[in-house]
């Protein structure tokens, strides 16, 4: 959404510090007006004006997580503006920052879309972890603790859990090398490994 800012993490109060990577114990996402900017006479620095918030996927979701968990990674699709929220579940949740209400209202249902990405190998246990989405907007990318990179058909098929699920590619010898950030270029996608090397890979060996 244009001139806003999305941060995860719980908080205390409407007036926070504003970080689109901030993580806490909890997956509610914040939306932030950066185009209205909150007065606040004792501090000098300008905060930006809260807007509204999104319900925590993580224990709202067809399939809940018995406690709430962090939101690790968000990336916000170019074509529809859905965020994507990569969270201690190890699953990422997609969110529709339209359906944002303030902390007092009642959750709006379709703020949480019925569908997330998840993989048997996707561990989210570290906040060096990012997601990345395809400039076209179909294809989304993470990095894992474990396992490589997955990839997923944004529109892809879902199970009976509302589940899309990944197709996997090894990153190097073994199978365990951990992929933190990844980011897309024309047709490829490139994870780097452990800051040591990084690797270009098309969209058809990692979607296909």
């Amino acid at each position: 959404m244009p001139g806003m800012l999305a941060s995860g993490g719980s908080y205390d109060g409407w007036v926070h510090s504003v970080d689109s990577e901030a993580g806490a114990d909890d997956s509610i996402v914040k939306l932030w007006d950066l185009r209205f900017p909150a007065s606040e006479k004792k501090s000098p620095k300008p905060s930006a004006m809260a807007w509204g918030e999104l319900p925590d996927p993580t224990t709202n979701c067809a399939n809940p997580s018995r406690r709430a968990r962090s939101v690790n990674a968000l990336v916000e699709s170019p074509t529809t503006g859905d965020l994507f929220a990569m969270c201690g579940d190890s699953k990422i949740h997609a969110l529709r920052p339209a359906c944002a209400r303030s902390p007092d209202e009642a959750i709006d249902t379709q703020a949480i879309l019925p569908r997330t990405y998840t993989d048997p190998n996707l561990r989210v246990s570290t906040f060096y972890l990012r997601a990345s989405i395809s400039p076209d907007g179909k294809y989304l990318a993470c990095g894992s603790t474990y396992g490589g990179v997955m990839s997923w058909d944004v529109n892809g098929k879902t199970d009976s859990k509302g589940e899309v699920k990944a197709t996997r590619l090894s990153f190097g010898k073994r199978e365990d090398t951990e992929v933190s950030a990844i980011d897309w270029g024309h047709d490829m996608v490139c994870p780097p490994a452990n800051l040591n090397h990084a690797k270009l890979i098309t969209v058809g060996g990692l979607c296909g």
